[in-house]
């Protein structure tokens, strides 16, 4: 016995709520998201609920990325509303519908014929203005309406504008992600900057970051730029890693609480 899930049923039997625990010891070799998954399929495909849902704590990290790893989405968070160990606690409900779950099993997982970084235009800014990360990407990653505001209302530096460039991450034709980098125009922005950058959460785990981010490495060695910057949130589940694997080093400059780095071309 390394754990157990929680399933309950409601009376007309068309919604169901999960809960589950596995031993410290037995975390981070994949059997809650193998046991929950098996679970979650029987409910859809054999009970036939129309709905599942899961509540946790604001501060349980882990099994928030489990579930959105069975492509469960956030829904709500309600401030001290679930009494847990002797006080109220922020409650976080995660949700899906059958539909949901099968579309999120379907989904493309294998890597990508072709990534292509494509300019978004009037015909296509709608579309990629609907990717988004999972709920628990996005301290680290910020929303797409975010990244629209902010590149026309960009901020100047140092009195000088900001020149942002808008580009969306294609996989096999489909949008699949989004980069927007600061040109390199003035003497306060010398090197091109890797402002944002984000894959889909239907997308993720497929290589297509990697791919993106090399393409853009590719471009601006062509462009003639000698090096890139970039910044990121520390943090478990953040970008670190990432950015770290494909030759960024830290700066030392930390600027906004993230941490700066620079990648020579």
């Amino acid at each position: 016995m390394i754990g157990d899930i929680y399933v309950g049923i409601d009376e007309p039997g068309g919604i169901a709520e999960i809960g589950f625990t596995l031993a410290r010891e037995h975390q981070g070799h994949g059997y809650a998201l193998e046991a929950v998954s098996a679970v979650v399929d029987d409910l859809v495909d054999r009970i036939g609920v129309h709905r599942i849902f899961a509540q946790l704590s604001k501060d349980n990290a882990a099994s928030a990325r489990l579930l959105e790893r069975l492509g469960m989405t956030f829904e709500s968070l309600t401030a001290r509303s679930y009494w847990w160990r002797g006080t109220y606690d922020d409650n976080l409900t995660y949700a899906m519908s059958a539909d949901e779950r099968r579309a999120w099993r379907d989904r493309p997982r294998d890597r990508p014929e072709q990534v292509r970084l494509v300019p978004i235009t009037h015909e296509s800014f709608r579309a990629y203005g609907r990717l988004r990360t999972h709920y628990s990407q996005q301290r680290f990653v910020a929303p797409m309406w975010q990244s629209y505001g902010d590149a026309l209302f960009s901020e100047p530096e140092q009195g000088h504008p900001v020149v942002p460039v808008l580009l969306g991450i294609e996989a096999d034709g489909e949008p699949a992600g989004f980069l927007m980098y600061a040109d390199a125009v003035n003497v306060d922005t010398p090197e091109p900057y890797l402002w944002r950058f984000l894959v889909d959460r239907r997308h993720q785990g497929r290589g297509i970051g990697g791919t993106a981010l090399r393409i853009w490495l590719d471009d601006m060695r062509a462009a003639g730029h000698a090096a890139v910057g970039v910044s990121w949130v520390p943090g478990h589940g953040g970008p670190e890693g990432f950015y770290l694997r494909n030759g960024f080093e830290p700066t030392g400059e930390v600027r906004d609480g993230e941490i700066v780095a620079r990648r020579v071309l």
